[in-house]
Formats: C-alpha cells, sequence, structure tokens
C-alpha cells in the first residue's frame, strides 16, 4: 500500500487544466479500458543498480514491479560471472525486501563473452538462433541465471536488440526461432522458479524475420504488428502461465511514426488495439503489459535533432500522458516504463502519476513536482520553466507534425526569463522538504535545470 499512497504524500492538490485535457479530446483511440480502467501493474524498466535510495523514489512514485535485465553474457564465466549473479540477487531482495516485484529480463540468442578480458564490450554478439549447438550453450546460461535468481517473483524473454537475425544474412530466420526458443525458457522457468511468472517480451520481434531486419525501413514496424498478432492467434502459447508485454511503438516511436508519413503507409489498426487484447484476455492471457522504451528521455536510438540532450533533464509529460491513455484505453493490464536515468525523474513520476489517476495530466504533474523542490511561493514560476523546457523538447521535435500535441501555454518567452526565475526561486532543505523520496536535493536539480536552459541560448 505504500507505493499507492506515498506518492501523494507532500505534494498540493491541484485542481487539473480542463483546456489541456481537453486537447487531446479525440486523438486517443477508445477501446474497452475506457477512463475508469484500472492498470493492475506499474513497473519500470529500471535495468540494474537498484539501492535503497531508488527504491524509495520508485516506491513513492507509485512503481510496483521493476525490471532487471540480465546481462550475465557479458561476463566470462567463472568468479567475474558469479560476482554479477550474487550482485543481481542482492539487488532483487532489496527490492522484494521493500514490497517491490522484480521480473528479470533474459535476452535470446546471445554468444557468451570468452575474450581476454573478464568481461565484453557490452554489445552483445548474436549467433544463428538455428545453431543447436550455441543454442543449447545459451539455454544452459539461463538456466544457471534461473537458478540463481529463483527467488524473482518473473522472468520475460526478451525477443530482439539484440537478439535474432540481425547482421546474419546466412539466417534463413523466422519467428519460429523466438517462439521456440520462449517455450524452452518457459519450462525452465517452471522447472527452477515454479512460483515465477513469465512473460514473452517481444519488443524488436522484426529482427527475427530477415527480410524485414532493418529498423531503419518501415515493413519493420509493420511487421512488429503482423508478428505480434501471429503471436496472439497461437494455440497452446499466451494464457494463464504466459504473459505478453507489447512495445506499442505505432502509439508513441518517432522512428516508426517517420517512417510511416515517409512512405504514406500507415498500419490498418494500430498494435496493440483494443481487438488485440480482447482476443488475448479471451485466452486468459495472465499479463498484458505495455512496454514504452525511450520515452522517459530525450533519446531514441540516437535518433536525435538539433543539439544532444540525452545527459541533462528533459520533460515528455505530455506524449507521456499521450502513450499511459493510448494503454488505458486499448485495456492493456498494465504499463512498464522504459529506463529514464538521465536526470528525468520527472518523467517517471508523471508516468506513475497517469498510471495510477486518469484524471492527472501533464500540468498537473508538473506543478506537483515544481512543489517537491521550491517553497511554495517560487512552485508557479518554476512550473512555467518547466513547461518552457518541455516545449523544446527532442522528443516532440522529432514526431511528424500529425503526431505532434499541442505545446505548453506558457509565460515564460525566452531563456533569459527562465535562467532568472532559476535564480531567484528557493529550493527546499531541511525541514520545508517534501516527504516524496527525490533521487537528489532539490540544489541539484535546479543546477541541473540550469544546465539545461543555458543550452537553449544557442538554439
Amino acid at each position: 500500500m505504500k507505493g499507492l499512497l506515498s506518492f501523494k504524500r507532500g505534494v498540493a492538490v491541484i485542481v487539473a487544466s480542463v483546456l489541456f485535457s481537453l486537447s487531446f479530446c479525440g486523438c486517443q483511440p477508445q477501446g474497452p479500458g475506457g477512463q475508469d480502467h484500472k492498470f493492475d501493474t506499474v513497473g519500470y524498466y529500471a535495468f540494474g543498480g537498484v539501492t535503497q535510495s531508488w527504491v524509495n523514489y520508485w516506491l513513492d512514485c507509485g512503481i510496483d514491479t521493476i525490471e532487471l535485465l540480465d546481462i550475465g553474457w557479458y561476463f566470462k564465466a567463472g568468479d567475474r560471472l558469479k560476482a554479477y549473479q550474487e550482485q543481481m540477487k542482492n539487488e532483487i531482495e532489496l527490492a522484494q525486501k521493500n514490497g517491490i516485484k522484480v521480473y528479470v529480463v533474459l535476452l535470446t540468442n546471445l554468444e557468451q563473452w570468452t575474450g581476454p578480458e573478464d568481461y565484453g564490450n557490452g554489445s552483445g554478439k548474436v549467433f544463428d538462433p538455428g545453431n543447436a549447438e550455441k543454442m543449447a550453450e545459451r539455454l544452459a546460461y539461463i538456466e544457471d541465471n534461473i537458478k540463481y535468481w529463483n527467488m524473482a517473483d518473473g522472468f520475460n524473454l526478451f525477443a530482439g536488440d539484440p537478439g535474432g537475425v540481425l547482421g546474419l544474412p546466412t539466417v534463413a530466420g523466422g519467428l519460429t526461432f523466438y517462439i521456440d526458443m520462449g517455450k524452452k525458457v518457459h519450462a525452465l522457468v517452471k522447472e527452477h522458479a515454479p512460483d515465477a511468472e513469465y512473460n514473452l517480451n517481444i519488443w524488436a520481434v522484426s529482427q527475427y524475420v530477415q527480410a524485414v531486419a532493418n529498423p531503419q525501413s518501415v515493413h519493420f514496424w509493420h511487421s512488429e504488428g503482423k508478428l505480434g498478432r501471429q503471436i496472439i492467434e497461437m494455440k497452446n502459447l499466451l494464457g494463464p502461465e504466459i504473459g505478453i508485454e507489447i512495445p506499442g511503438h505505432d502509439y508513441y516511436r518517432a522512428l516508426a511514426l517517420r517512417l510511416y508519413e515517409k512512405h504514406d503507409e500507415y498500419p490498418e489498426s494500430y498494435f496493440p488495439s483494443k481487438e488485440d487484447v480482447a482476443a488475448m484476455n479471451e485466452k486468459g492471457t495472465a499479463r498484458t503489459w505495455a512496454f514504452c522504451h525511450f520515452l522517459m528521455d530525450e533519446l531514441d536510438d540516437g535518433d536525435t535533432s538539433g543539439n544532444s540532450r540525452t545527459t541533462l533533464p528533459s520533460l515528455n509529460t505530455r506524449y507521456i500522458y499521450k502513450y499511459v491513455e493510448s494503454m488505458r484505453n486499448v485495456g492493456m493490464s498494465g504499463v512498464i516504463a522504459g529506463n529514464a536515468t538521465l536526470n528525468n525523474y520527472a518523467n517517471l513520476y508523471a508516468f506513475a502519476r497517469f498510471c495510477h489517476d486518469p484524471e492527472a495530466t501533464p500540468e498537473t504533474v508538473l506543478r506537483e513536482y515544481a512543489n517537491m523542490l521550491v517553497t511554495e511561493e517560487g512552485a508557479d514560476q518554476l512550473f512555467e520553466v518547466l513547461k518552457y523546457i518541455e516545449n523544446d523538447a527532442n522528443w516532440h521535435q522529432k514526431l511528424p507534425e500529425r503526431e505532434q500535441v499541442p505545446l505548453f501555454e506558457t509565460t515564460i518567452k525566452t531563456p533569459q526569463e527562465a535562467e532568472a526565475i532559476l535564480q531567484q526561486v528557493t529550493v527546499r532543505t531541511g525541514s520545508s522538504l517534501s516527504e516524496f523520496s527525490l533521487p537528489e536535493t532539490p540544489d541539484e536539480s535546479i543546477r541541473k535545470l540550469k544546465q539545461r536552459i543555458a543550452i537553449m541560448y544557442n538554439n
């Protein structure tokens, strides 16, 4: 209960902006979820690095589940790999001790590092998924990790990126490779972690089809929906024992949406649709989770415009709102936010607020966030600065015009005005600090906002 209650602690109760909410009317798909639809899972792909301070922040945001990436393939077998396994075990147990469920993300056809050093370069070497010997070796490593982390609440098998047949021109490819591996990993989970849940995560599943494996091709993104629907239609796959995680790229991904516009080839139906969710529910699918990545940040596979701002605070609350509402309206049972550790704490807060409260708006959460950082006298002014920064976000600029949502109305017109406000506001310290567990001090947050404003002078 702490996560559901504490994310409201210490924040002002603000009346949502009716005009802003109306600006989104008509651009959201209608489905079985509806305005009152409740997500049973509000999660975060934390990647790694679980600490008590992060756990406190996630709980206060309202995050109930995290996903941690298994990068065991990155280490050479031996002491270094064992040390990694123990570190991951400790992180899982720390999160669980605080009431957060933990899923472990397993990658598909990657070779184990065998180089001279203790670890590789982190890129992941893909092998031919039709190579029975190498597949058996990979499954043996996965089995060992499942045994070591059998206390985890769940596991999921990430389809691609890395994984699939990308970069292997001699491979025939095909969805069968992923599904076959998915079933084998499920059997390992049932054997060694019988209490754990299991999902298929179809991120970059198109990389299993050689002809469409290039994400710079419009066919890659069309294929994601087609292959996803094939998975939904398969017998004896999704159901009470196997859930699914779907990116929902059609609803937010700048690269995909620009390719649709460039080639004038839009999907007949965005994936997932309300019909897709209904079909999964009819099968009794245990979990239908949306899994968005990049949306918490300003990057998109390095696909940026203008200055690279990925290490400074960015705000995408309007698009996070749009995505969450889309997944609510089609009826997904949960939503997992992508990794957002690049000083974008406000975005994760906004994501969780939108998931828990259908009436929350981007203006609501930005005003609340401003009140956490500075005293009440300056919160209204900082609120204007936050809106001004979001209006300058790369994410908005990268989208086709037809996919852009209206900018915030703000009293600030120039970087100089925003900078002057940041110089004047009084940050919260000591007894005035919000009870909300921020991952850094308000003073540090304001300092980074000043850096973000500074680069706008040159644009």
